[in-house]
Order: C-alpha cells, then sequence, then structure tokens
C-alpha cells in the first residue's frame, strides 16, 4: 500500500532509514513556521493522523471528512519538502 506522508518541520531524522526501505512510502516536511506537531498519512480511502509525542494515533474512514482532510493535506504537500 502506497502510503504519503507529511511530518514536522525538524522531524524526518527521526524517521529510520530501514522504515523506508521496508514500506512504500513518500515522505515531505513541512516547511518551518508551520506549527504542526503530528503527522498526517494518506492511504487509499484514508486519512491517518499520528503523534509520537505519548503516541497516539486517529485512522479517519469517513468519506466527507478523509475527503476534506485529504484537500488540506493536498494543499500542504504542495509547498512541503520532498525528504529522501
Amino acid at each position: 500500500m502506497k502510503t504519503f506522508t507529511l511530518v514536522p518541520f525538524g522531524a524526518f531524522k527521526q524517521v529510520r532509514a530501514q522504515k523506508l526501505k521496508q514500506q512504500d512510502i513518500t515522505i515531505k516536511e513541512l516547511p518551518e513556521g508551520i506549527e504542526f506537531k503530528s503527522a498526517l498519512w494518506i492511504m487509499d480511502d484514508s486519512v491517518v493522523h499520528f503523534s509520537g509525542q505519548y503516541p497516539f494515533i486517529v485512522a479517519i474512514t469517513h468519506k466527507i471528512i478523509a475527503d476534506s482532510i485529504k484537500s488540506i493535506f493536498n494543499y500542504l504537500w504542495k509547498i512541503s519538502t520532498l525528504q529522501k
């Protein structure tokens, strides 16, 4: 399953290289100044909101809500930096 992930500015350095090799994942880092302290994942028809600070995860499958969040995600994706 292909996953697209937005992470907070400076957070990519905490992603393990092994995870990137094992999963079909594309990560972009949000621009500096955007105060977003959690990660958003887009997977097929779902949106996942994740925080590693006191680990907590929410999966959203409700079509209207997921589509709305995907719209915001797509805007942020365009202004974010691809990480490798």
